[in-house]
């Protein structure tokens, strides 16, 4: 039978999250509600004939930068013609002259620099278990989003990320997100964000933005408090504190992505990422 490869249909965006499930991803319960609006033309399921067999995403953030995820091809056809090429041929096409992000796996890191992708550096997913009933005691410094303070987090969360991703924010800090903090100095200026979701196993805890280590264990033990099952965090290690973090919390690592960018690895603020985001749109 004939391969496509077609844009995803709000109705069948479904089938993402399914299979990261599949693949042991443990996505979050509500990760498409926000992934999806951010860019609905970023998303593509390949088939065979009438029956989907792989799907990727490539969100444009910008005219400027895009990232590639979700790229999964079903068991079964691993081994037939040439599927994940094409669909990694298709979204890199979809991103047009963008500096594309992924999260690769590590074993086929050889794959990505064929594709002329340059390593940046690893990040690394600790799974840490937790008493829920041990509750912390919030800082007065920290509090919950507001509309309001948008703008002011849209500007930090700049300085972590190589876009401006007002459309994403939107969507993940209201519906994609079921815990999110702010911490905020005297003056009122923000210098750190943070926000939890509900995973199929446990809570995954992303973005972790803080200016020390002092605060971003505030907002750590904020967001984990009261939480039943395992919590994970995504620690890139370009941050030495944030690898501490896990450490002293005695979290284990569970395993590894690849961050890669296939013009150039952004400038950053790198020691204020604590925990990415996401594996799946950066």
């Amino acid at each position: 039978m004939p391969i496509s490869i077609k844009k995803a249909e709000k109705q069948g965006i479904h089938i993402f999250s399914d299979w990261a499930r599949e693949e042991g991803w443990n996505p979050g319960i509500r990760d498409l509600d926000a992934f999806y609006p951010t860019d609905p033309d970023g998303f593509f399921l390949c088939f065979n004939g009438d029956e989907p067999v792989g799907c990727i995403s490539a969100v444009k953030y910008s005219e400027k930068f895009g990232f590639i995820g979700f790229f999964i091809v079903k068991p079964a056809y691993r081994n037939f013609g040439n599927i994940a090429y094409l669909l990694g041929s298709h979204a890199i096409t979809h991103l047009g002259s963008c500096n594309i992000g992924i999260d690769g796996v590590l074993e086929l890191v050889e794959n990505y620099k064929r594709l002329e992708f340059k390593y940046s550096h690893k990040n690394i997913r600790f799974e840490g278990l937790f008493d829920y009933k041990d509750l912390h005691k919030i800082s007065a410094n920290i509090s919950t989003f507001s509309k309001k303070d948008f703008k002011s987090i849209l500007r930090y969360d700049r300085t972590c990320f190589p876009a401006k991703r007002t459309a994403f924010l939107k969507k993940w800090l209201s519906l994609g997100t079921d815990g999110q903090y702010l911490y905020k100095n005297n003056s009122g200026e923000i210098e750190g964000i943070a926000a939890i979701r509900q995973c199929f196993n446990g809570h995954k805890i992303g973005p972790l933005f803080a200016n020390s280590y002092e605060i971003a264990e505030e907002l750590f033990l904020s967001l984990k408090s009261g939480r039943k099952g395992p919590i994970y965090l995504d620690v890139p290690e370009t941050n030495e504190n944030a690898l501490k973090l896990a450490e002293n919390y005695k979290m284990k690592q569970t395993f590894a992505t690849a961050r890669m960018y296939n013009k150039r690895i952004p400038n950053l603020k790198n020691e204020r990422i604590y925990g990415t985001t996401t594996f799946e749109l950066g």
